[in-house]
């Protein structure tokens, strides 16, 4: 794993040093306030942030994590070019243990580097261990890694997409067991965002979709249904135009038993909604 790109080095000749300097001052981000966290109080106590402000967490045990991040930002603008930056100084360092949930609100977050071991979960309560609001625009999702992450809740979702514009990338989703039903990964159109012809364009892309266990096959009842690793949409919401883009995955035994039995799941990926693309994934 490795950090985000969070600069971009340039060079300016001497000759030209004034009329560019004015140029970037025009064209620069708003630099904006930071903050480093040091454990799950930290975190929990996070003020709303604005565009360019940058949240570094350093390595340790955080333990729960209750968070919902919220954003000032109010234009898409300023949310693709000078987003709020949240992110693990040592990739892999920050390690949640205990059951949480981090919701990541507004427009223009990037949360990065988080380690989500087999002591962390989806908080008592809750239907979801990460997720985007109802309405978020352009957040992302990358370096995060999700081993085991049983404890907590025992119906939910890893990751749940609401909104526009939002993409996980370079994560590692492996070892969910049997014990935990739900998609792994759910992307869902809230009603209130748009109606059936409102596309949500969101990505999932260059991720690891390790072992997702599934329980045998039950043909007596439904409760070997709803193992799948990546889910996109419900048979509710069917006819919306949802154009989520899955490419250069990798899913291994994303349903897998053990023991040789039929595992109840027959989907490795559930699509039921419309406009999507599934592309080059192994």
């Amino acid at each position: 794993m490795s950090p985000p790109p969070f600069t971009v080095p340039f060079r300016i000749s001497a000759r030209h040093c004034l009329a560019a300097l004015a140029f970037v001052v025009l064209i620069q981000p708003a630099i904006g306030a930071t903050y480093t966290v040091n454990n799950a109080s930290d975190f929990n106590n996070l003020p709303r942030l604005n565009a360019g402000d940058v949240v570094k967490l350093n390595s340790g045990t955080y333990g729960a994590i209750n968070k919902t991040l919220e954003s000032s930002i109010s234009d898409d603008t300023t949310a693709k070019n000078n987003p709020v930056l949240v992110y693990a100084v040592t990739p892999g360092g920050v390690v949640v243990n205990a059951p949480s949930q981090i919701t990541l609100s507004g427009r223009g977050i990037t949360l990065a580097g988080l380690d989500f071991n087999a002591n962390s979960g989806i908080l008592a309560g809750s239907s979801y261990l990460v997720g985007t609001a109802s309405g978020s625009r352009y957040m992302t999702l990358s370096h995060l890694r999700f081993n085991g992450c049983s404890a907590g809740n025992t119906d939910g979702k890893w990751i749940y997409i609401q909104g526009f514009y939002n993409t996980i990338e370079y994560c590692t989703l492996t070892e969910r067991p049997d014990t935990i039903r739900n998609a792994t990964v759910a992307f869902m159109p809230n009603i209130v965002e748009g109606g059936v012809n409102v596309p949500r364009l969101h990505k999932v892309r260059y991720c690891y979709f390790g072992p997702r266990y599934a329980v045998p096959q039950d043909t007596g009842s439904d409760l070997d249904n709803g193992f799948e690793s990546l889910r996109i949409g419900v048979g509710d919401v069917q006819t919306f135009d949802m154009q989520v883009t899955v490419e250069r995955n990798v899913f291994y035994r994303s349903i897998w038993r053990t023991d040789g039995a039929t595992a109840g799941e027959p989907e490795i990926i559930s699509i039921k909604s419309k406009g999507n693309k599934i592309l080059n994934n192994t």
